[in-house]
């Protein structure tokens, strides 16, 4: 899966989980820019992705992140 559709599928999820407006998701938002994010809403995040990617991610990994850009590039790597 490339990046971009790695990235597609973030977005979407985060703006069904928190309901931030897709136009407002870039590759550059961090955690604060999005209201209601914080470590057991990531961490939920990561597990809906996992079912919606259908592939175990690097968890530990991905908390090390800066932005959503990382996040997505992290994923790809993972997500066949």
């Amino acid at each position: 899966m490339t990046e971009d559709q790695v990235f597609e599928v973030v977005r979407e999820a985060i703006h069904a989980r928190f309901g931030a407006p897709k136009g407002t998701i870039t590759r550059g938002t961090i955690a604060s820019d999005v209201p209601g994010w914080d470590s057991v809403n990531y961490a939920a995040l990561l597990m809906e992705l996992e079912g919606l990617l259908g592939s175990e991610l690097p968890v530990e990994q991905l908390f090390d992140v800066e932005n959503l850009g990382e996040l997505c590039v992290e994923i790809s790597r993972t997500v066949p």
